[in-house]
């Protein structure tokens, strides 16, 4: 223990800390499970994707089923989901499709006018394109309705349809002087999924592109399991020449080759197996040599390739990755190179690159903000590189015209193909155009909605699927496997309930006659089925992070026998029995895959079977806290509403909603307002309204005040403050995102990148009266304190530089091992040290917004799971309490209360001596387990003899795992 004061505050401050070394929490290991690359299917948005780390491959269906068979989901599928047509307007009537005709085709005999002889003898043949509709099978283009909402296909979708007009030049002139046998044939591209579907005889994949994004999700899940694509391959778009062959084409696949006689598909042009990604619709032969340059967009890294095919079409003779940091749909390549994103924030950009050049070659230019799909030219003039395209503000590839539909899913709005070209233009290039700065706005709205799939009545959607149904589908495609843990991290492995009271008696020490008679209690994680567990199946791995597991409550009860001069202890644990608990404790087996962390079609595959099998995404573990108001006692987490709880028997009566007026997510640490006793609550959530305040009366019977804050991000803050005036909001960088999870993230990331901030907010205050300070960017989990002096808000807190929870997406062992390896002096490093926490201290002052911020603690060891005298909460306070670690010399005061050798603590409370006068007139009692024994005891410790022994220890019955908060609650609360 160490103590240091300073004469620049007007009080002295004491951090007293129960010291150990600092232990990662369970380490998920590395494990070897069955990856199968799956095809990449991109289709003019990004896709998953870890679902395509390895360009377009396929997956056995067959092996994939041997225990359910595909029929299994075509009946899931047909029972769950509805293809309905997409209606035309009037004015979009030859946007529809047309059959195939049968033989050669026709003869045109309707030519008005005359063919010149001097005409080129050949064959004009166009596919279905951007601008001329699709050809879809089936009637048109389709949209699904489900439980999870509506998908469609958007407005460029449908099969590629070839229609060619053959010219043949006769030795004889006919009757009307014409020399000309004009033929017309057309015929549908056969890619393999065309024949997929024509086999088929009906609607099979399901659209995944626009709509609804829990819908979207379900489509890229259940195509993928079904046929081992996410989507169809369209080929619709364009249609080339090189070498003497032809090829259809469109950005979703590679080309297909065509016999342009017949039409006939010949099979996919791979040139010779050298080019295995998505190909341009629009290649270009280079001037001189004949050579082919074309590239390839993906949504996974490599995210551009440039290639260079032989001009006889033979060889693959360069191939350059062009290192982009980002995934730009680009429809087009010239002899120069550019590259647009659609996102109005983001830049667009024009690269030239030498023939046979890589990354570090491309000269890039910077331009104004646009969209342009085609070029049509570029050349060099003198020491320039000329480029003319069609350039817009705006990208034509835009949402569904199912965002504006009416209930019956019939379109109220036009699309894209609504614009139909009534003249051709012939363009004089003299002067350059006058350029006009523009704005984009975002690519594809609708993915900037959070996508929390929303809740399933089950017994809804199971009407004509049963449970089982699904429940087969997870037993043959997921394989539960136990997260390892290391020899050093048995003891955050489970316990079984103890069953009825056991009694405790008192190892070495007294407990002083006036301590608290009452109860001690704990909340942690205690998985059920023997541990944490991963999930592996052909998407990858999902995992539990290590801040899960079902709550389990230990309690320690204090009562004093007047009669004998002596105390009763006694001991209790018992789970937490949320709904999902219940749920799987029936099942006798694990039954929610995990959906927090890991591969991102893992977890988009868990999020969507989780919501289809239990009605909500995740199990509710309830395995943080537990609180008091008005005389009852919560276990909760952020995951769901609390749970009251009998503190006699540690039963779970209910789930506290306040009578129906709270609806969302709860803090893990709501703070009881000074003076007036109402508690101070928060809610976040991956979807709008992020971040919700409340106010609940003293009596906790309704919520006094709600209001949504109106952020700007979904973020997982923990914590929340309060003074006799103010509400203290953390907004840190720790934020949950869907966007980022499609695109291969995780959903749950600390981006140092972004900003950090703390809000100050009157009492009844809404999102405009929040005052808020920007801060150095940090993660803060837990506050110690806040409050007022003169003008300034005081904010204390434990501060690391990144997030312990909930971990690394992979490499986690060492992710872990480096972040926690605190030797030498390199805190707050990106290598090593970075989960290193100090008390943190910000001054706010509400006049004029200036923000002073220090460190209360050195860098010798780590502090957090801070605590004080609650009731000082929102008050000027002396002395604040930590766990995990011994400080410097930084402030006025600084004790240690050290275990012995390898014994830890955790659930560390204050117990104020009853009739106490001053802040530290008490005890601190903890749970401290001793890793060489396995054997649990309870301490309690003087607060105004730190430094001492502790005072009392009670040896617990069985092992009690680490865990995470707990509090001590006085004997009349707990008769009350």
């Amino acid at each position: 223990m160490a103590t240091s004061c300073s004469s620049s505050m007007s009080m002295a401050f004491q951090v007293s800390c129960s010291v150990q070394n600092k232990k990662p929490s369970v380490v998920l290991g590395n494990i070897e499970y069955f990856k199968t690359t799956l095809s990449s299917a991109i289709s003019k948005q990004p896709l998953l994707r870890r679902l395509m780390q390895h360009g377009p491959m396929h997956i056995d269906v067959s092996k994939i089923f041997k225990n359910a068979s595909a029929k299994l989901l075509d009946t899931f599928v047909d029972s769950v989901f509805e293809f309905i047509d997409q209606p035309l307007l009037p004015s979009q009537k030859n946007f529809a499709p047309v059959d195939e005709l049968e033989g050669e085709g026709v003869v045109i005999k309707s030519i008005i006018g005359r063919i010149p002889d001097d005409f080129t003898e050949g064959v004009y043949i166009r596919n279905v394109g951007l601008r001329a509709g699709p050809n879809p099978l089936f009637g048109g283009l389709k949209s699904t309705k489900s439980v999870f909402g509506r998908s469609s296909h958007i407005w460029i979708e449908g099969e590629g349809m070839l229609h060619a007009l053959y010219f043949t030049k006769n030795d004889v002139v006919s009757s009307d002087g014409c020399r000309w046998t004009v033929r017309y044939n057309n015929r549908h591209v056969e890619t393999e999924t065309y024949k997929l579907e024509k086999q088929r005889n009906k609607p099979s994949f399901l659209p995944a592109i626009g709509g609804d994004s829990p819908a979207i999700l379900s489509a890229y899940l259940l195509n993928l399991l079904r046929f081992g694509k996410v989507n169809k391959y369209l080929s619709n778009t364009n249609v080339f020449e090189h070498s003497g062959k032809f090829y259809s084409v469109a950005e979703n696949h590679i080309p297909q080759e065509i016999d342009i006689l017949t039409l006939e598909t010949l099979g996919n042009w791979d040139v010779s197996g050298a080019w295995n990604r998505p190909f341009i619709s629009h290649p270009k032969r280079a001037p001189g040599t004949g050579e082919l340059v074309m590239m390839g967009v993906d949504a996974v890294e490599p995210f551009w390739e440039v290639g260079v095919v032989s001009a006889d079409g033979k060889e693959l003779i360069h191939k350059a990755d062009l290192k982009l940091n980002r995934c730009s749909i680009c429809h087009e390549i010239g002899v120069t190179e550019r590259l647009v994103k659609y996102n109005e924030e983001e830049y667009a950009r024009i690269g030239v690159m030498p023939r046979y050049g890589d990354a570090s070659s491309v000269r890039w230019f910077k331009v104004e903000p646009n969209c342009t799909f085609h070029i049509i030219n570029s050349f060099e003039a003198g020491e320039e590189v000329v480029v003319w395209g069609c350039k817009a503000l705006d990208s034509v590839i835009g949402p569904s015209n199912e965002c504006s539909s009416d209930n019956e899913g019939t379109s109220t709005a036009e699309d894209a193909r609504s614009l139909k070209y009534s003249g051709i233009a012939k363009l004089h290039f003299e002067e350059p155009a006058e350029i006009h700065r523009s704005y984009m706005q975002p690519f594809f709205k609708e993915f900037q909605l959070q996508l929390l799939p929303r809740k399933v009545d089950v017994l809804k959607t199971m009407k004509n699927t049963s449970g089982k149904l699904l429940e087969a589908v997870v037993d043959s495609l997921f394989q539960f496997v136990d997260v390892p843990s290391l020899p050093s991290q048995k003891n955050f492995l489970p316990v079984e309930e103890i069953g009825e009271l056991v009694e405790v008696t008192c190892t070495s020490g007294e407990i002083p006659a006036d301590f608290a008679e009452g109860v001690f209690i704990r909340n942690g994680g205690n998985p059920l089925f023997g541990g944490l567990k991963s999930a592996v199946s052909i998407f990858g791995e999902s995992h539990h992070t290590w801040v899960e597991g079902e709550g389990m409550l230990h309690a320690l009860y204090f009562r004093r026998d007047d009669d004998r001069d002596s105390w009763v202890i006694s001991y209790k644990n018992r789970y937490v029995e949320t709904e999902t608990f219940k749920i799987e404790t029936q099942l006798n087996k694990p039954g929610f895959l995990p959906a927090t962390a890991g591969d991102s079609p893992a977890t988009i595959a868990a999020i969507l079977l989780n919501s289809l099998r239990f009605g909500t995404v995740n199990k509710r573990t309830s395995n943080t806290s537990v609180f008091e108001h008005s005389g009852k006692f919560y276990a909760n987490d952020e995951t769901y509403v609390p749970q009251e709880v009998d503190i006699s028997t540690l039963e779970t009566v209910c789930n506290w909603d306040v009578n129906g007026t709270w609806d969302r997510r709860f803090t893990s640490h709501p703070k009881k307002a000074p003076n007036s006793g109402e508690l101070v609550v928060m809610g976040t959530d991956a979807r709008k309204p992020y971040y919700v305040l409340g106010v609940i009366s003293a009596d906790g019977k309704k919520v006094l005040h709600k209001v949504d804050l109106k952020f700007k991000r979904s973020v997982f803050s923990h914590d929340i403050g309060v003074t006799p005036q103010y509400n203290v909001i953390i907004d840190h960088p720790l934020t949950m995102d869907f966007k980022r999870l499609i695109m291969g993230g995780e959903f749950m990331k600390y981006v140092k990148e972004e900003y950090a901030r703390i809000g100050v907010m009157p009492r009844y205050g809404d999102a405009e009266s929040v005052k808020w300070f920007e801060v150095q960017t940090n993660c803060t989990f837990h506050i110690l304190n806040c409050f007022e002096d003169a003008n300034q808000v005081i904010v204390r807190g434990c501060r690391a530089l990144t997030s312990i929870a909930p971990g690394p997406d992979s490499g986690t062992y060492e992710w872990f091992s480096k972040g926690f390896n605190f030797a030498g002096d390199h805190h707050d490093s990106a290598e090593v040290g970075y989960l290193f926490t100090h008390l943190y201290e910000w001054r706010l002052n509400m006049l004029s917004g200036e923000v002073e911020e220090r460190k209360l603690t050195g860098s010798e060891y780590s502090m957090d799971f801070p605590f004080i005298n609650e009731q000082f909460t929102g008050l000027k306070h002396k002395y604040g309490y930590t766990q995990e670690g011994r400080g410097g010399n930084l402030l006025p005061k600084v004790e240690y209360h050290q275990f012995e050798d390898n014994n830890f603590c955790s659930g560390s409370v204050f117990v104020p001596r009853i009739g106490g006068i001053k802040e530290d007139d008490g005890w601190i009692i903890t749970f401290v387990h001793n890793e060489g024994t396995d054997v649990t005891q309870v301490h309690i410790i003087d607060a105004q003899d730190f430094g001492g022994e502790a005072i009392a220890t009670l040896t617990m019955p069985q092992r009690v795992p680490y865990g995470f908060h707990g509090t001590f609650v006085s004997m009349p609360a707990c008769q009350s």
